[in-house]
């Protein structure tokens, strides 16, 4: 009959490392944030967004860490935002507030087309597969280099360079005919 002594060793060591990955996670939530509200502009739904980011985190902990934390965490943040978007019972885009522009230190677009473009460029962003929009990010919100970037998805840097060319004309190419002249 199997002794129950191995019952409290393993439920402390699943605490352990349960403890291990919040820690680590709790590192990363400006981070986590600041991804999600610059792509949706509202601050409660980036809230949200971090609440799933971390449960998926946790899970994902439970069987082993990622290798690259911020690069998985930038990814599954993106992939949340953009799932979101599809939701009938959610919009994203042409929400965000003059209190959250402030508190996210960027200053506000000019024009009465801010919105417009805000829109049109989360459209857009839509159109990238999964791969050229994780690059593109990667480039564009974290100012990342295509070697790190290479490093971060475990591919070459010349399949970055794709990736990210790729994104930019698709991204050209769906904002053109509204914004070529801005």
């Amino acid at each position: 009959m199997p002794s129950n002594a191995d019952q409290p060793a393993h439920s402390s060591s699943s605490a352990t490392s349960s403890a291990v990955a919040i820690a680590a996670f709790e590192d990363y939530i400006p981070r986590v944030f600041d991804w999600a509200y610059r792509l949706t502009r509202n601050r409660d739904t980036s809230m949200d967004i971090v609440q799933d980011v971390f449960l998926k985190w946790r899970r994902q902990c439970e069987n082993a860490a990622p290798e690259r934390p911020e690069a998985w965490l930038r990814t599954v943040t993106a992939r949340r935002v953009f799932e979101l978007s599809r939701s009938s019972r959610l919009r994203l885009v042409a929400r965000g507030d003059s209190l959250d522009k402030e508190i996210a230190g960027d200053p506000p677009l000019p024009g009465p087309d801010a919105n417009a473009l805000r829109d049109d460029v989360f459209a857009a962003l839509e159109r990238l597969t999964d791969s050229q929009r994780d690059v593109v990010l990667a480039k564009v919100m974290d100012e990342r280099t295509f070697a790190a970037i290479a490093i971060d998805f475990e591919v070459s840097v010349s399949t970055v360079k794709t990736h990210y060319l790729r994104g930019l004309r698709t991204l050209r190419d769906a904002l053109s005919p509204r914004w070529k002249d801005e």
